[in-house]
């Protein structure tokens, strides 16, 4: 007791230490280093850098007793939303047995303080190093003990809880909505600081099963946004997946943070850390690929042809439309159209404010930068000519950079995409695609429209050909009859 008591006063004298500074979107830290590229961050106890060719952010090693916190002292603002996603891998521990359930542990929190705080660290163990305890098993409503104070400011504490004690009674200084000891449970802990506040929220079962895989390759990503509604209250949603390439699933999903017990006003900037800790049950918990942006909703739509004639003009029409909350000012719309269209060209036009940095071209690869403002809107406009039958599938996708490499494209395969702006974050990837499907029928003579000159001369002479003959036939017929 008494040497985590000295490790706790020691972490927060450390991080105390460093004044304060002011961060800019992108935030963006990979932990792939020996140092990171963002020299503000502060790592204390035992929290490192593996600086390995694919490196992490390892805040404890599998041994017990450990607990490491890592904090960016950069403030960023919190006013337009937040939208912010890291991959996280727990893996590796010892499981111990309590009240009957044997669980790896402890877990690992994300947090969100106050921009104007110093850096602290929270409550070790049950606290995952964000909320206060009242006692190192459980308590009753009332302040916490003073020697296990949660992170100063804090706002929103998120615990990737694998023992299950994040949800217990005697977490925060009241037990109201606690269900107790809840293994494998993602769980937010409200705003508190020091000995104060750090109300359960909420809890749900990983999507998974289980928070702990087996190796830091069952690594796992998480996304979350903070936006504010129409009447300034902020609205966060959390996801995350399964593993590597799964989809996301959706843990918390607009939940309001205004109306939450305890809760105290949005700052107008946040600070952010990690914290992981070990008891008697064990794990790895590793972070990497940290980013920070702008929250928007980019979404495109895509129109054509259900069927053309080869030779036939065909148009396609991709708009790109931001639905806000923010600016995507340097974003991009890329399209990379099939070699079955050919002598391809566009024009894009922009509206309500946008505006199209690009404005016409040429050819099959198509990259046209622009700027969206909210509601904005950037439409381009692409013509080419059908030169093989079947059918063509033309398919428009919006998606972030990191995404790029899931848009599916084949020969046949005409899709459109918008990258968002470096310092944007898509909150909504489901209307990033947009389809259509055009048949390509074979050239068909149904009408004098589609004959060279040189073929509807030769028919005409085989028409007056055929007219002569019946004249004659006639003529003949008819002087017998007389």
């Amino acid at each position: 007791m008494l040497v985590a008591l000295f490790a706790l006063f020691a972490l927060t004298s450390v991080l105390a230490a460093w004044p304060a500074h002011a961060a800019t979107f992108p935030i963006n830290e990979t932990f792939g280093g020996s140092t990171t590229s963002n020299p503000n961050w502060v790592l204390s106890g035992d929290a490192t850098l593996t600086n390995e060719g694919d490196g992490w952010l390892q805040l404890t090693s599998s041994a017990k007793s450990q607990s490491g916190t890592a904090v960016l002292n950069d403030a960023f603002p919190s006013t337009d939303g937040v939208y912010i996603s890291f991959d996280y891998a727990v893996y590796g521990g010892i499981s111990r047995t309590q009240d009957g359930v044997a669980s790896t542990g402890d877990g690992f929190s994300f947090f969100l303080i106050d921009g104007t705080a110093d850096p602290s660290v929270g409550a070790l163990g049950a606290g995952l190093g964000y909320a206060c305890i009242r006692s190192t098993t459980t308590g009753t409503v009332g302040a916490c003990n003073a020697s296990y104070p949660g992170v100063t400011g804090g706002d929103v504490g998120l615990g990737f809880d694998t023992f299950g004690q994040y949800s217990a009674k005697g977490v925060g200084n009241n037990d109201a909505g606690s269900p107790g000891r809840m293994p494998n449970n993602i769980v937010l802990r409200g705003s508190g600081s020091g000995t104060t506040g750090y109300a359960y929220l909420d809890g749900v079962e990983d999507p998974g099963g289980s928070l702990s895989g087996i190796t830091k390759t069952d690594y796992r990503s998480a996304i979350i946004t903070i936006i504010p509604n129409a009447s300034g209250d902020p609205i966060l949603t959390v996801t995350t997946n399964t593993g590597p390439g799964t989809a996301q699933q959706t843990v918390f999903s607009k939940f309001n943070l205004a109306t939450a017990s305890g809760q105290t006003t949005l700052p107008s900037t946040f600070k952010l850390g990690f914290s992981g800790g070990t008891g008697g049950a064990t794990d790895y918990h590793d972070i990497r690929n940290l980013k920070v942006v702008k929250p928007v909703d980019l979404s495109i739509k895509k129109t054509g042809p259900a069927s053309a004639t080869v030779g036939d003009t065909i148009t396609y029409q991709v708009v790109a439309t931001n639905n806000g909350p923010n600016s995507a000012p340097g974003s991009a719309i890329t399209d990379t159209v099939p070699a079955a269209i050919k002598n391809v060209t566009w024009t894009c036009g922009a509206a309500k404010k946008a505006k199209c940095l690009k404005t016409s071209g040429s050819g099959n690869d198509i990259s046209v930068p622009v700027n969206l403002p909210v509601n904005g809107t950037a439409t381009i406009t692409i013509t080419g000519t059908a030169s093989a039958a079947g059918e063509l599938a033309n398919s428009a996708n919006l998606t972030t950079p990191t995404d790029l490499s899931s848009t599916g494209a084949t020969s046949v395969t005409n899709t459109a995409v918008v990258v968002a702006c470096k310092a944007c974050g898509d909150t909504n990837p489901r209307n990033n695609k947009s389809k259509v499907t055009t048949h390509f029928g074979a050239l068909s003579f149904t009408g004098p429209t589609h004959m060279s000159t040189e073929l509807r001369l030769g028919l005409g002479l085989v028409v007056l050909g055929a007219v002569a003959v019946a004249l004659a036939t006639w003529r003949r017929r008819a002087g017998r009859a007389m």
